[in-house]
């Protein structure tokens, strides 16, 4: 179980690191063999997954850029490596951050997070942060019981800012923490941290990860003072997140909840990160384009 402390929780703390491409494929792989032997035993009871969503986890469909095909996000993810290591050498970028972003506005239930609009999250995240060169992407959290006893997925971003206009930036930021939430009270919506050139990859991959993790907020107390007669600890409003593994059944229910997305609608981007994603969204969707060619003869 990894613990994150504190009043500025961010879904990129305690991080798995991904350092090489081995440990992303390796990462991948692990994921997709659990849930299909999950799905494979079919108890009564257990999770499943139509046959549509259940062919999108097929080596055979991986040309296309299903959130669901561990194939394609892998080759999808070196991809927009290559692309972002090419433009940090062609640009002599000195300064990168990685941005993360929870609105509460965004989280839904289970059944509505199937048919979630990811472009109102990112149009969101251009209106509050104008005025950058980032690309981003879109992911979904699995929180078991959080606030209400049952499953929300908090919809959430994380992107990487090239150059920021820091000052600019620390506005913006601000002006998100002072109007927006996140899930967990008292946790900003909006943080932030500076990211080595030499150490950014395994975020990349991090970023492109299928959801790995389940949320669990506990509100941190403390030993209260002598005087008071009403409890023996108190709330500080500040929480840890318990965060670890989701089980082979959420794995399964997080497929259901993907089915309608591809990576390529996942993936985002302003300003000059849009030259970086253009030709990995362009090359993951060559084979959707070959399809409409052949349905029109």
């Amino acid at each position: 179980m990894h613990t994150t402390l504190g009043t500025a929780l961010s879904y990129g703390n305690n991080m798995t690191k991904f350092d090489t491409e081995a440990d992303f494929d390796a990462h991948c792989r692990a994921q997709e063999s659990t849930i299909i032997r999950y799905v494979d035993k079919n108890h009564s009871g257990f999770q499943q997954l139509d046959n549509d969503t259940l062919g999108q986890l097929s080596p055979r469909e991986t040309k296309y850029s299903y959130a669901n095909n561990f194939g394609s996000r892998i080759r999808f993810t070196q991809d927009l490596l290559n692309e972002v290591e090419r433009y940090v050498a062609e640009y002599k970028v000195k300064d990168i951050r990685f941005v993360t972003l929870t609105p509460a506005v965004f989280a839904t239930t289970e059944g509505d997070a199937t048919e979630f609009d990811v472009e109102a999250i990112k149009s969101w995240v251009r209106d509050h942060l104008p005025g950058h060169d980032y690309f981003g992407i879109v992911e979904a959290a699995y929180y078991p019981a959080w606030p209400d006893g049952r499953v929300t997925i908090s919809w959430h971003v994380h992107l990487f800012a090239f150059e920021m206009t820091y000052r600019r930036f620390l506005e913006q930021k601000a002006a998100i923490n002072a109007s927006h939430h996140s899930l967990v009270p008292g946790v900003e919506a909006a943080v932030s941290e500076s990211v080595a050139i030499s150490n950014f990859t395994y975020k990349v991959r991090y970023m492109l990860k299928y959801p790995t993790y389940r949320y669990r907020p506990s509100q941190i107390t403390v030993k209260a003072p002598p005087s008071s007669e009403r409890a023996t600890r108190i709330p500080t409003g500040r929480y840890y997140l318990n965060k670890d593994d989701l089980r082979p059944g959420e794995l399964v229910r997080m497929c259901r909840i993907l089915a309608h997305l591809g990576l390529d609608d996942l993936l985002f981007a302003a300003g000059s990160g849009e030259a970086i994603i253009a030709p990995v969204v362009h090359r993951a969707t060559a084979a959707i384009r070959y399809d409409e060619d052949r349905r029109h003869f």
